[in-house]
């Protein structure tokens, strides 16, 4: 075959098909049944050689076993389906995460008695998965599937996961009437164990008590045991009972947003201290990112510069285009006070493009585009903007 030039010699026997379209005449010839078994054969060389959790192997081992996955034997390409795209999640290939969890999706639709706490699980992946990708229609859409599997199943844990996933983005979402029942169903499922979990949920509903407050129906808003700082200090009291340091990060940024006025700017500085003081590798990136707004507010410049380039060269480093969009904000509202208008457009109009796929942060940064361009009498330049707001508006 390499001499006949069919395949290219990649490694020590390690072969790749020159072309695409040679592979597949050949799987069409050997047929169903035998690619079945071949695609076993080697799923059992890759576990006798390297072990079931071998890292390296764990996306080669989870391919051939899906696709020699049939009705009745379906257990192991499943669970090596979900390892497969867990470890390729944390490595952030969201791409790679998403193909295995489709081919767990698919070996499980053979099994007519698969366990809906298992297509909860794999739907909730694909859920975070889309999460990387920013595709939120398809977050939701795996969310409220891996929801319905955890009913189906009665496992509140895997019920609070659901909404946690499905109500992400507070800050940018819109709140309907769902989203906050959802959350009171999952705490109530949970009862008071999961201290973890349930700081999570409480954390949200502050948020959307806060940010999305206005919003509500009266219907909605009378569901909720208190006001959003109420609900993010019972989250931070949570969080500090299940000694969850990422929990209790979110939980004080929750409170933080709650708490999102002028005349609190000196605890929102207070809470930003109490994030920095949390034994947690996100913390310092988090505490500075908070910062950011109160000393926009009280006018301190040289903190607003040297916290603002602090953040962008860390939100840099961990790769985070929503933290760099934040960095580059505060850097364009610098310039823009200091009537540098040249340099407040590039650094608007770069926040914005580190925000594509955020709906709302892009929208607030667009507009921070409108001020700039309306401090500079451009006003043509202004009507993009205003088009741009009022379909946003429409959307919401």
């Amino acid at each position: 075959a390499t001499v006949a030039k069919l395949v290219a010699e990649l490694g020590a026997g390690i072969w790749q098909f020159r072309h695409a379209i040679t592979r597949q005449v050949l799987l069409e010839a050997i047929g169903p049944s035998r690619q079945i078994r071949y695609h076993q054969r080697i799923a059992d060389a890759l576990t006798a050689n390297y072990g079931p959790d071998n890292v390296l192997h764990l996306g080669r081992r989870a391919h051939h076993l899906c696709r020699a996955a049939h009705p009745g034997s379906t257990t192991e390409a499943v669970h090596a389906a979900l390892a497969a795209a867990s470890a390729r999640l944390e490595q952030l290939d969201s791409g790679e995460a998403l193909q295995h969890v489709t081919d767990g999706l698919t070996a499980l639709a053979l099994d007519p008695n698969a366990s809906p706490a298992t297509e909860a699980e794999l739907h909730l992946l694909a859920a975070h998965t889309h999460l990387h990708r920013f595709d939120h229609p398809s977050r939701l859409d795996a969310a409220f599937k891996a929801e319905q599997c955890a009913r189906r199943c009665g496992s509140g844990r895997l019920l609070a996961q659901a909404a946690l996933i499905r109500t992400a983005f507070w800050t940018q979402g819109t709140l309907d009437d769902h989203t906050v029942p959802l959350l009171l169903e999952a705490l109530d499922a949970l009862g008071d164990t999961e201290t973890e979990l349930r700081s999570e949920l409480v954390a949200n509903l502050s948020g959307w008590a806060g940010v999305a407050g206005a919003a509500m129906t009266d219907e909605v808003r009378k569901l909720l045991t208190g006001d959003a700082v109420e609900l993010a200090a019972q989250a931070v009291d949570l969080a500090q009972e299940a000694q969850s340091p990422t929990c209790e990060v979110a939980a004080l940024g929750a409170l933080f947003v709650a708490k999102w006025c002028g005349p609190f700017v000196d605890e929102q500085l207070a809470i930003a201290d109490q994030i920095e003081a949390v034994d947690h590798s996100s913390a310092e990136i988090m505490a500075l990112r908070w910062r950011l707004a109160p000393l926009m507010i009280i006018g301190d410049r040289t903190g607003l510069r040297s916290g603002a380039k602090q953040l962008l060269d860390r939100a840099t480093d961990i790769r985070s285009r929503h933290l760099q969009a934040f960095a580059l904000q505060c850097e364009a509202a610098d310039a823009l006070l200091d009537a540098r208008f040249e340099d407040a457009s590039a650094l608007g109009a770069a926040a914005v493009e580190r925000a594509r796929n955020h709906a709302n942060f892009e929208l607030v940064y667009q507009s921070q585009l409108f001020w700039i361009a309306y401090e500079r009498n451009e006003l043509p330049l202004l009507l993009p903007f205003v088009a741009a707001a009022a379909a946003e508006h429409d959307s919401n």
